[in-house]
């Protein structure tokens, strides 16, 4: 095996950080430059039927990643294949688990160049809530985890302004059941703009009662 694979600044102060490797060495892209580890897919915030990328290099070290492993390389590796679109986009946990592993899988398979898909979405007028005011939180949310009300709680932050992602998973009308890094981020906005301490994007008893305030109060 050779060194191991970190994650470093691309040079003096507010470069785009860079995977090197353990001697010190960038692995550059085919245009000599470092690869940035938080590119996502160009399809901005236009609605479009498809887009063509092409299929992000992904170093090889990154690839001999296992089940369960752990650590910023995992977080690296997570970021390459969510910019070509074989993860969502909040998915980046730094934890090689089973989505990881199939996500490398389909990388391994998919052509040079891909084509991804983009459905176009009503958009969602401003100050309007998706969430009846007869709807409720039952129980406290856990960072990580998949269940329903998550996405109920990502579809309450988009309408309010605290937005979970601009585009692809989790954004309006695309929200998710998984409560990834975007979704704490959002949260955490959402605590420290109405005074709820400490904003860390937890969504606990005294967060879900806030919440469940406002939708109950239809604000």
């Amino acid at each position: 095996g050779g060194s191991p694979v970190v994650v470093s600044s691309g040079g003096g102060g507010g470069g785009s950080p860079v995977i090197s490797s353990g001697g010190g060495g960038t692995l550059a892209s085919s245009s000599g430059a470092g690869i940035p580890v938080t590119s996502t897919l160009p399809i901005g915030g236009a609605c479009v039927s498809s887009t063509t990328i092409t299929k992000p290099a992904i170093p090889s070290l990154l690839l001999t990643l296992s089940l369960g492993d752990r650590g910023p390389n995992v977080v690296t590796l997570q970021n390459y294949l969510i910019r070509g679109g074989f993860l969502p986009a909040d998915d980046n946990t730094g934890f090689y688990g089973p989505l990881t592993r199939a996500a490398v899988g389909a990388y391994i398979v998919a052509p040079a160049t891909l084509v991804r898909t983009v459905s176009c979405q009503p958009a969602v007028s401003a100050g309007a809530h998706r969430l009846a005011t007869t709807f409720q939180f039952q129980t406290i949310l856990h960072w990580y985890t998949t269940t329903a009300d998550v996405k109920n709680l990502q579809i309450f932050l988009n309408d309010h302004g605290y937005t979970v992602s601009t585009a692809g998973a989790g954004s309006v009308n695309n929200e998710t059941p998984y409560f990834g890094p975007a979704t704490i981020k959002a949260l955490s906005k959402f605590q420290a703009a109405n005074n709820i301490s400490p904003a860390i994007g937890n969504f606990g008893p005294i967060t879900k009662g806030y919440v469940n305030q406002m939708i109950g109060a239809g604000k």
